[in-house]
């Protein structure tokens, strides 16, 4: 998961210098700094209490349409506790549509959302 962002961070340094400033329009992956912010939205929105050892995390792919509606959300990772990973998708679900990014004000396209059962 990591080598795959350090590639996505060079590919979207790639677009930007090419992208001049052209409308604002969807970039890529969102930074981690948006991710986190997003994560506070989908905390608010996680419902239910499970029995859980530990600490398991679950890792979601979201891809956002323009509006910030959700164009597909993907499990990347499962935790291992299915009723814990349905449950997050469900909270994703409940937060959209996702605000754009306020550091560039661009709405990104998606972002990796990892979220561990103590995030709750």
């Amino acid at each position: 998961l990591k080598k795959w962002h350090e590639e996505d961070i060079k590919r979207q340094a790639s677009e930007a210098s090419g992208a001049g400033n052209a409308e604002k329009a969807s970039t890529g992956k969102a930074d981690s700094s948006y991710a986190r912010k997003i994560a506070v939205i989908i905390r608010s929105n996680m419902k239910g209490t499970f029995d859980i050892n530990g600490n398991p995390v679950v890792h979601f792919k979201v891809n956002l349409l323009p509006d910030g509606s959700i164009r597909n959300l993907e499990l990347e990772k499962t935790s291992g506790v299915d009723a814990f990973d349905q449950a997050v998708r469900r909270a994703i679900e409940r937060s959209a549509p996702f605000p754009p990014d306020t550091t560039t004000g661009i709405m990104q396209k998606y972002f990796l959302i990892p979220y561990s059962f103590k995030d709750q």
